[in-house]
């Protein structure tokens, strides 16, 4: 499953899960492609999100796919806590 939240020049991935069962097979790659799709036909600049260390899979595999990391954004420009936050410029 993955959620998406558009804004006026973004989209945010606000949750992105495969079931354990099923990881190992690609899903993940899949499931951020459609995002990626969705976005470019939403016409937005980039596709932003927010992680955590402790997701060092979910991390990876955003940087395997051209996630950079950038300054927090949106709600997240004000948060206390400390989380990575990554944006893929969409061409």
């Amino acid at each position: 499953m993955a959620g998406l939240k558009f804004f006026d020049d973004y989209a945010e991935i606000t949750r992105m899960f495969v079931l354990e069962e099923y990881r190992g097979r690609g899903l993940a790659v899949l499931l951020l492609n459609e995002l990626e799709r969705v976005a470019a036909h939403r016409r937005k600049a980039s596709l932003k999100l927010e992680t955590s260390d402790q997701f060092e899979n979910a991390y990876h595999l955003y940087l395997k796919n051209g996630f950079n990391l950038c300054e927090p954004f949106g709600e997240y420009k004000h948060a206390t806590y400390q989380h990575s936050y990554m944006e893929k410029l969409m061409s």
